[in-house]
């Protein structure tokens, strides 16, 4: 018995927008993040330090994050310079 939806043809538009979409809410996740670590008094350092290892951690699997070391340092520099 076949299934259509098993192999599903899915066009590149929605791939390529999935992705972006996928990278724009992991940097607003990490931004979001240093902010309240930056308000509850967390050094830039620490910061930078826990969104890093949250990262690792939540890719442990898949190993396939969006965002590198280097934008996330942006990212948390970013929410310590407002």
């Amino acid at each position: 018995m076949a299934f259509d939806w098993w192999d599903s043809d899915v066009p590149q538009t929605v791939t390529n927008r999935e992705a972006e979409n996928r990278r724009q809410g992991q940097e607003d996740e990490i931004w979001w993040r240093a902010s309240m670590l930056k308000r509850l008094g967390y050094d830039q350092k620490e910061a930078l330090k826990r969104c890093l290892g949250n990262l690792v951690w939540g890719h442990e699997v898949t190993r396939s994050s969006p965002l590198t070391a280097k934008e996330v340092r942006a990212v948390v520099k970013n929410a310590y310079g407002r």
